[in-house]
């Protein structure tokens, strides 16, 4: 997660199934909405120190689009990551599907 200065992110992502995209993110308070060319996030993240968690609904906005989980309409992702050097990595998973990673 790149940042593009006052709680801007351009975000890049990979599957544990070897898909990829990216998006952008707006965090503002502990909140967190985005986009990307079929998907729309929003959710929350919590920061302590330089560690973070949080929770993201998914929702497919472009009919004709597909997520880097396959032809899904709307999932909860639930990430944690950390932060190095002024750069934010993450991990997480779908919930209730755990076997979907990023």
């Amino acid at each position: 997660m790149k940042s593009f200065g006052l709680n801007v992110y351009h975000v890049t992502f990979e599957s544990n199934q070897g898909a990829v995209g990216s998006g952008s993110l707006v965090v503002t308070n502990g909140r967190i909405t985005g986009c990307d060319n079929g998907y729309s996030y929003r959710g929350f993240i919590k920061v302590t120190g330089g560690c973070m968690q949080g929770a993201l609904i998914v929702t497919r906005t472009n009919p004709a689009a597909t997520s880097i989980f396959g032809s899904i309409d709307q999932f909860v992702l639930e990430v944690a990551g950390n932060c190095a050097c002024g750069k934010w990595t993450y991990s997480g998973q779908v919930l209730g599907a755990e076997q979907m990673k990023v």
